[in-house]
């Protein structure tokens, strides 16, 4: 086969990739095997467990209002999908709104808590108590505060939300590396712009990965207070039903209520990679 001389003096055949290239390629195919091989074993996974449920239920002869099939289960996902589709819109709507006001919130007081070190002995004590309280105790004292709308069910994921991001963006901003500092330090930068040019980039992986943490957390909070008062959403259809024996249409809720927050949960992981990649200086610290 015909070859050619490279640029460092060793022989390489003409047809053959550049080595960096082939590395690449190889990498890529490994991690495409990778994620096929886990694909398919979640799938097993879950098709035997539907399996077992399926044949259980039926030689135990247990009832539907007990513990119904995933056949029955499918049958009122299949029979009511207006009821589902538009309850999980109101609830997922309640969740990502909270979700958005959790992250202003939390950053904004994370960059309070940082700038002035007043703060640590405000701020900081009042977020912790606020947080110890247990959320399905304050529930219905947020009802009462906000009402019986949708504002209530936001409210609550936020105060459920909120902690997370906080705590991830307030740990970043006070831990850049000191070489950073003296640098804008020693070229006369302000305060400000210490904030703008180092800080803030620093802890930008660190507020993606609050947000990836808070967002299971998201569609709890919306739920527990329609558990409490609500006309519409996830919540109320899972305590109407199980009120009435509908054990297939709560589980069929319940369902709605895990793809949903695992869809948000694959956007924040995917948001989060990005993140690390175009900010990649706090995560490899880690």
């Amino acid at each position: 086969m015909p070859s050619a001389l490279g640029e460092a003096g060793e022989v390489r055949d003409e047809g053959s990739a550049p080595p960096a290239v082939a590395l690449v390629e190889a990498e890529t195919g490994r991690l495409r095997r990778t994620v096929a091989t886990r694909s398919a074993i979640f799938v097993v996974y879950v098709a035997a467990v539907l399996v077992i449920w399926q044949y259980a239920v039926r030689w135990s002869h247990t009832t539907s209002v007990v513990l119904p099939t995933p056949t029955e289960v499918w049958h009122e996902i299949v029979t009511q999908p207006h009821l589902l589709l538009t309850n999980t819109w109101v609830t997922s709507y309640e969740s990502l709104v909270g979700l958005g006001i959790s992250l202003l919130l939390g950053v904004a007081l994370a960059l309070v808590l940082a700038y002035w070190t007043w703060a640590s002995v405000t701020v900081l004590p009042t977020v912790i108590a606020l947080q110890a309280v247990p959320k399905v105790a304050v529930a219905p004292l947020i009802v009462i505060w906000f009402g019986l709308g949708v504002t209530s069910k936001i409210a609550t994921v936020v105060s459920i939300c909120f902690f997370p991001i906080f705590m991830n963006t307030a740990r970043s901003l006070r831990t850049v590396e000191r070489e950073y500092v003296d640098l804008v330090r020693g070229l006369h930068g302000t305060k400000w712009q210490l904030y703008r040019k180092i800080r803030v980039p620093w802890a930008i992986p660190s507020i993606a990965t609050g947000l990836r943490i808070a967002v299971p957390f998201a569609m709890l909070g919306a739920i527990i207070t329609e558990f409490i008062a609500a006309q519409k959403g996830l919540g109320f259809v899972i305590l109407s039903a199980s009120q009435n024996l509908q054990t297939p249409l709560t589980l069929a809720a319940i369902f709605f209520v895990t793809v949903a927050t695992g869809l948000f949960y694959a956007i924040a992981i995917a948001l989060e990679r990005l993140v690390v990649r175009k900010f990649p200086i706090e995560a490899g610290r880690e």
